[in-house]
Order: C-alpha cells, then structure tokens, then sequence
C-alpha cells in the first residue's frame, strides 16, 4: 500500500530583505518554481500545495500543477505565524474535505539543494 503524502510549501509575499522573493529569477527561474517541480516529479509525494497571500505565486503555482485553492489569511501571512500553523491550516482544509494523508511534508524553498537529493 503506498503512503499518501503531502507536501507543503510556505510562500509568503513578505519577505522584509527581499519582497515577492518566491516568484523572482534564480538561475533562470522562479525560486518557488525550482521546489514545486522536484515537489511533483518526487516518487513520493502524492499531493503539491503552495500556501500563499500572493496572486501572482499562487498563478504561477498552478500553472506548474500545485494546488492552490485560497489565499493564505492575513494572520498567517505574519511575521508571527509559525510553519506548523500554516500546515495545520492546510490540513484543516483537507480534512474539510475529507481527505487525509498518511505524512506531511514541508518543503522550504532555501532547501532546495536537499530536495533534489532526498526527493528521489
């Protein structure tokens, strides 16, 4: 039985150093772009979905194939807001819809050397 897994990728639009710094050119693309397309071509995880307060990242999201299907509030847009909060509210949503995962999986973006490595 494969294990249903859930990846989830925190992209909040303000950054104080550098604003909108998900959807700005690294190495030719998108920074959110490089972590959602080792997100969907990973053999183990079954689900992408980018939290964000962003139109412009959340467009550019589904257009890779992650799922975005609301902005993120403006509480956990916050310097405040934690990542377990933001999962939490993710896992919120699926379970309004009654679905489940079996592990969550929250990918950094700054990680991005490690996702290509331990993804596969």
């Amino acid at each position: 039985m494969k294990h249903r897994i859930l990846s989830v990728i925190p992209a909040r639009a303000g950054s104080k150093r550098l604003p909108h710094k998900n959807i700005k050119p690294f190495n030719g693309l998108p920074l959110i772009q490089w972590t959602i397309k080792e997100a969907i071509n990973s053999d183990y995880i079954s689900e992408v979905f980018v939290s964000t307060n962003c139109k412009l990242t959340a467009e550019l999201s589904t257009s890779m194939g992650a799922k975005v299907p609301y902005l993120r509030s403006e509480y956990l847009s916050s310097d405040e807001a934690k990542s377990v909060d933001v999962v939490i509210d993710v896992l919120n949503y699926y379970e309004s819809l009654g679905e489940f995962f079996d592990f969550v999986m929250l990918l950094l973006q700054l990680t991005l050397a490690l996702t290509q490595t331990l993804l596969r």
